[in-house]
């Protein structure tokens, strides 16, 4: 089972793709919002390099993170919502996620108790998805 953690943690990354919060992807109105690295016409518009890379979109694909959230779903409370914020929400300070997590499982978690709880959750939601 060691071998499939990484395509487990793959899965749950794109899991979280899909099941965070999307207010990331909202964006300004303003004139920064128009800028494009590639356009056919850079020259004319002042704007843009020719040789810059266009940003790829990630190759996930939604039915298997269905599946994926519904493996999460079968998952006690506590293992849930250590995996919710450690893969959706990875850059929220420790203090933040130790609050919430006392607040969703209804009782203190330690850091040490998340990151176990993140560790066999992911072994669980292996189990599930074999």
């Amino acid at each position: 089972m060691k071998r499939d953690l990484p395509e487990i943690d793959g899965r749950l990354r794109e899991w979280a793709f899909y099941f965070r919060d999307r207010r990331r992807l909202e964006r300004c109105r303003s004139i920064e919002n128009r800028y494009r690295p590639t356009s056919e016409d850079f020259a004319s518009e002042g704007w843009g390099d020719p040789d810059a890379v266009p940003r790829s979109k990630p190759n996930f694909v939604l039915l298997r993170a269905l599946e994926t959230h519904d493996a999460v779903m079968q998952l006690q409370k506590i293992q849930k919502w250590s995996i919710t914020y450690a893969y959706c929400y990875p850059a929220l300070p420790r203090g933040m996620v130790l609050r919430c997590m006392k607040k969703w499982v209804g009782r203190p978690v330690s850091w040490k108790v998340f990151v176990e709880q993140v560790e066999g959750g992911k072994y669980r939601v292996a189990a599930i998805l074999a």
